[in-house]
């Protein structure tokens, strides 16, 4: 059976923190796993992380090799980091550089989570990591914009029968 719930208890609790200049704090966003996820996000919970089992990458992939009965299943995790809502600040003027440090921190997190699989996790691996600040409507369709990062991490799993 996959283990792709584990792989979100995984990613949900490696804790993404940076120094914030605008902030003048250590700012370590919470995080919201699939059963925490709701369809809003306050103000005074921000910045906040969204395990999102849906990604802007296209689906998932599942594969048979010609050899054994194996089976190898891509994974997308969306890990969406809302910063704090479009209509408040000065626009990217006071996010900007904590956006990119933000996103330079959870470069060094995918390292992390890379090379501290557990052994609960040892037939995935982590192929692929986007990163992305940007603006991004949650939830999709509400016409509610953050100032945020999207982190899509691809997982490589091998399933054997």
């Amino acid at each position: 059976m996959s283990v792709l719930r584990e792989v979100y208890r995984f990613v949900a609790g490696t804790a993404v923190s940076f120094e914030s200049p605008t902030r003048a704090e250590i700012v370590q966003p919470a995080v919201r796993d699939l059963d925490a996820l709701r369809n809003s996000a306050a103000s005074a919970e921000l910045p906040l992380r969204l395990l999102l089992p849906v990604s802007q990458l296209e689906g998932n992939a599942f594969a048979f090799p010609t050899y054994c009965g194996s089976a190898e299943l891509t994974w997308n995790v969306t890990d969406l980091m809302l910063w704090r809502a479009v209509a408040q600040g000065f626009g990217l003027t006071d996010a900007a550089e904590d956006l990119v440090l933000y996103a330079a921190t959870y470069a060094d997190a995918v390292l992390t989570m890379r090379d501290n699989l557990p052994e609960t996790l040892n037939a995935i691996s982590i192929t692929n990591a986007r990163i992305q600040p940007g603006v991004f409507e949650f939830p999709k369709g509400s016409g509610v914009r953050y100032l945020g990062v999207e982190c899509t991490l691809t997982f490589t799993e091998s399933l054997e029968q």
